[in-house]
């Protein structure tokens, strides 16, 4: 058996709403934490490409995949990091979540919000030897149920489909933008095939402490195949700087 760490982390996006939380005024308290964990494979919701960059700078060992999600395949983008030197990937797929899958900055529309939504998703082959296995990365819209629950659907279909040419132990990462009790997270939790490792999680977002409602909207789902060790949420920060505005959640596992 051979163990892992995986993160699920929404890094939140940079915009100078945020004043003193701002991405670039977090980024290296964020960095250093990240890299202190040691992770094999980290899912970023919320991933700018200048953000991008001042991640590749400052997480040596680690690269990048996924795509933006307008129509230059910029924007925001639900990014996998890997940790180079124990595993190499074989194979990467990046797809918006709408009626057309292809086409970049493309939404359900309905109750979808303006933003497009897109989700990653890369299959990994140990580099000391091992099962290869797969890690999907999402997240789902933060307004419209109804385009959540179509995001979830995609997500399972294309997992069987890629499972169907090809099984493989899969991890699913995310910012669902719902609460564990909703029609969307049911739709995971419900379809026989991925378990809920962040069952016994609390709230993960929290807004930098400034929201009146604090919510479990971030997961990390497995099939069958991954024995669970231990999974937990932290609440970092150095002096008044947050990591982000939500709290990163960290799961060990064996294959």
């Amino acid at each position: 058996m051979r163990a892992y760490r995986f993160i699920t982390c929404n890094a939140r996006t940079q915009t100078p709403h945020d004043g003193d939380q701002q991405f670039f005024n977090r980024v290296d308290f964020l960095c250093e934490t990240l890299l202190s964990w040691d992770a094999d494979v980290i899912g970023f919701q919320e991933v700018k490409p200048e953000m991008r960059k001042a991640l590749i700078e400052r997480m040596p060992g680690y690269a990048f995949l996924g795509s933006g999600r307008d129509v230059n395949r910029l924007d925001e983008g639900a990014v996998i990091a890997y940790k180079q030197t124990r595993l190499m990937p074989e194979r990467l797929f990046s797809e918006i979540l709408s009626p057309t899958p292809h086409v970049y900055g493309s939404t359900y529309g309905g109750d979808q919000s303006h933003c497009p939504r897109v989700f990653s998703s890369a299959d990994f082959m140990p580099l000391e030897g091992g099962q290869p296995f797969r890690f999907m990365n999402v997240h789902t819209d933060h307004q419209g149920q109804q385009a959540r629950c179509f995001a979830v659907m995609q997500m399972l279909q294309h997992y069987a489909a890629q499972n169907a040419l090809r099984p493989m132990p899969t991890v699913v990462t995310g910012d669902f933008n719902a609460n564990p009790d909703t029609d969307e997270i049911l739709l995971m939790t419900r379809s026989n095939t991925f378990l809920d490792l962040t069952a016994s999680v609390g709230s993960t977002f929290h807004g930098y402490d400034t929201e009146s409602v604090f919510q479990k909207i971030d997961y990390i789902f497995a099939t069958k195949e991954w024995q669970t060790t231990k999974v937990w949420s932290i609440h970092p920060k150095q002096g008044d700087l947050f990591f982000s505005d939500h709290d990163p959640i960290l799961a060990d596992v064996t294959l």
